[in-house]
């Protein structure tokens, strides 16, 4: 790769630099979040007791906050800094990752290369067409069955106020609870589709539908590959059970679950027949 060599220094060394304050930055927000969540246990109080409530007026929701938001930063600035550096960093036309430890010697980077061929994936296939006719029809059947059950009453039992009490936990909201015998998977859904921030469940419920809509068209494509016919038969099967819909106002896991199950087929199928990576 032809570059100045006075750029390449200068962008090696910011890139280096990013590395190091991303990689600060993660810690520090690492640090923030676990003594948010272990204050109580650790002698930094709760509620108005909380440390940083007392020194700064920071509640122990925001402090959690901040820490959440600087590990997503650190996380992009990690990744920005490794990409950067695998752009100016190359050894026998195979990318390798900045390594800032000195020169790699001839014989590290015969091994690296020769690691690199050994793994490599294998070719593309040619491209699968789908009809686009199937898929609009399906399409046209999921929301109407999505419309049906949009309007149904919602429905939240003892479990769906248990998953609501863990995602105040996890938003450190008055309230939460810690619940060690479920995961915090959809608590976690629950937060990020504002049930805990909005104080409402249509969030949750428009993402609900949009799953819904979406699984007959991934089971479709998942088997279109297989046989057209049979993909397309399965998709109506699927729809006229109402699988992909009776879960939309129910606030438990199942939609997400069945959804996440349906996606991972999808993308293996996909994979299988295309060798395409994006979908490893």
């Amino acid at each position: 790769m032809s570059l100045d060599p006075g750029r390449y220094e200068t962008m090696k060394y910011w890139y280096k630099a990013v590395l190091v304050l991303s990689f600060t930055l993660l810690f520090a927000s690492v640090l923030v979040m676990a003594g948010t969540i272990m204050a109580p246990y650790i002698g930094l109080g709760s509620k108005e007791n909380f440390l940083l409530y007392s020194l700064a007026n920071i509640t122990r929701r925001q402090s959690g906050m901040i820490g959440f938001w600087g590990m997503i930063l650190g996380i992009f600035g990690v990744i920005s800094g490794v990409v950067g550096s695998q752009k100016y960093s190359w050894v026998q036309n195979a990318r390798l990752l900045y390594l800032p430890i000195g020169r790699v010697n001839a014989w590290l980077r015969a091994r690296v290369q020769a690691f690199l061929i050994y793994f490599a994936l294998p070719p593309k296939a040619p491209r699968y067409t789908f009809r686009h006719n199937d898929q609009y029809f399906l399409l046209f059947c999921s929301i109407i069955g999505v419309t049906i059950y949009l309007f149904k009453p919602i429905y939240f039992e003892c479990d769906a106020a248990m998953y609501y009490n863990y995602a105040k936990f996890l938003a450190f909201a008055d309230g939460g609870v810690f619940a060690d015998t479920q995961p915090p998977g959809y608590p976690a859904f629950l937060v990020l589709t504002g049930q805990i921030l909005f104080d409402t469940f249509y969030g949750t419920i428009i993402v609900h539908a949009i799953m819904g809509t979406l699984m007959p068209l991934l089971v479709y494509r998942t088997l279109a590959p297989i046989s057209r016919p049979v993909a397309l038969a399965v998709g109506c099967v699927f729809i006229l059970s109402t699988i992909p819909f009776y879960s939309i106002a129910v606030m438990l896991a199942p939609q997400l679950l069945t959804f996440l199950t349906i996606l991972t087929f999808y993308f293996y199928s996909r994979y299988y027949f295309s060798r395409d990576p994006r979908f490893i």
